[in-house]
């Protein structure tokens, strides 16, 4: 009933949410954690237009099991990473969006509508930033040493070509064995991928 979250609205509503699930080699459940139990419907960024029969709510688009066994989840329209405790599917943190409990530091930017959240190997958070409704409007590989004790992030890179590539779906990052990083521009052509050092 999304009538109680935006006035005069659909009554009977469909809300695409999503449910991460662990399996064995059986395909049977080990483990199970749902969005609508743990996310507030109004925790989506205000470019989500909730006036819809059918809204597109957390668009997760990837999910990580972290160096500590916990969950890592891309939710792109929260503008947010999670990560979950794999016990309890209790949250520990939230970086970026409207609940974000994180200080930045060295970035005004933050990231819009991301992808392809990973640990690094060197213990840093790395991700494919979008950049959708962030002005001025660029995409950009993002690495943060995150101090999930006191809550803070800080920004170690920000790779961007020049604020000159601009996608507004797909696009990923991944550390390859030479510890270089591979981008991909998602629906960009011109290029299509990049290695940095």
């Amino acid at each position: 009933d999304m009538s109680q979250y935006v006035t005069g609205r659909d009554i009977a509503g469909i809300l695409v949410a999503h449910t991460i699930q662990h399996m064995d080699t059986d395909d049977n459940e080990l483990w199970r954690w749902e969005s609508f139990d743990h996310y507030d419907i109004l925790d989506v960024d205000n470019h989500v237009d909730l006036t819809l029969h059918t809204v597109d709510w957390t668009h997760c688009n990837s999910v990580e099991v972290d160096d500590d066994g916990n969950i890592i989840l891309s939710t792109r329209n929260f503008n947010e990473i999670t990560k979950i405790n794999r016990q309890t599917g209790e949250i520990i943190w939230r970086l970026g969006g409207k609940k974000n409990q994180f200080q930045f530091i060295n970035d005004t930017r933050g990231f819009g509508r991301q992808h392809d959240a990973r640990r690094h190997s060197n213990g840093n958070l790395i991700l494919f930033d979008n950049g959708h409704y962030i002005i001025p409007q660029y995409s950009s590989y993002v690495e943060y040493d995150l101090d999930e004790q006191n809550l803070t992030a800080t920004l170690v890179r920000r790779y961007t070509r020049d604020e000159s590539i601009f996608t507004l779906s797909r696009g990923g990052v991944q550390e390859l064995p030479n510890d270089n990083t591979l981008i991909s521009w998602g629906e960009n052509i011109n290029p299509f991928i990049t290695e940095i050092n």
